[in-house]
């Protein structure tokens, strides 16, 4: 549990991994929150992983839960803590959910909170922190027909309609992630740092994947814009 103005939250760490990586410390026992591995033996790929804990987490009652990859990993100093941080900053700033942007790509846009939360000009899902308002406002992940490309694309389009709309984190125009997230946590890709010397699927297998879901990301991207920005768990798991 983590306590903010008196008032507990049950917070959750979700972590997706196909088994190959050795997972990092995710500091749940310091931080008071509880610790979900989903192992993708199947290879299903990393929008069903997501789906999977995220619906779990929603299931059994959390307030908020952090999604990650296995290669996004906390870097805080010992005496703070980065569980308590996001929980504090999204219920004392009533924020929704918070992603991660591309550090050496995405540009800022703007803040919120006297700078307490950025806005940038993009954002990507190996790094998610959710709450039951997010879920109960865009839903699942739509997953596509091959394993890997484009999910992670139409969850954020998703989430920026409902912001358009005014219907999640305050209707603010860009993607929310708190200021001291940049220092807070370290996502290996951005930095080719990976500590192994192999990935979860070759170059080529990805791009493969991601050319074989082409026609029916841009069918489902406009789905969205056109104002669908619900996909319920059954609804996205489908994978039409």
């Amino acid at each position: 549990m983590i306590t903010i103005q008196d008032k507990n939250f049950k917070v959750g760490v979700g972590v997706i991994t196909t088994g190959k990586r050795p997972l990092p410390d995710y500091r749940t026992e310091q931080g008071g929150a509880d610790l979900k591995v989903f192992m993708d033996s199947d290879r299903k790929g990393p929008g069903f992983g997501r789906n999977t804990l995220i619906k779990s987490f929603y299931d059994e009652g959390y307030d908020y839960w952090f999604i990650f990859d296995d290669d996004v990993y906390p870097t805080e100093p010992s005496h703070v803590s980065y569980i308590k941080y996001f929980t504090d900053v999204a219920y004392k700033n009533n924020f929704d959910c918070f992603m991660s942007p591309e550090f050496f790509r995405d540009s800022i846009i703007g803040s919120d909170s006297n700078g307490e939360v950025l806005l940038f000009d993009s954002g990507l899902i190996q790094f998610l922190f959710c709450s039951r308002k997010m879920i109960e406002t865009v839903g699942y992940i739509p997953l596509l027909p091959s394993r890997y490309g484009y999910e992670d694309t139409l969850y954020l389009f998703m989430i920026v309609e409902a912001q358009r709309k005014g219907l999640l984190n305050k209707g603010v125009y860009g993607v929310a992630c708190p200021s001291k997230a940049l220092c807070y946590l370290h996502p290996a890709d951005m930095y080719a740092d990976n500590t192994t010397a192999f990935h979860n699927m070759s170059f080529e297998e990805k791009e493969a994947s991601i050319s074989s879901n082409k026609d029916y990301f841009e069918f489902m991207k406009v789905k969205i814009m056109e104002g669908k920005h619900y996909f319920s768990f059954e609804e996205a798991m489908r994978a039409e």
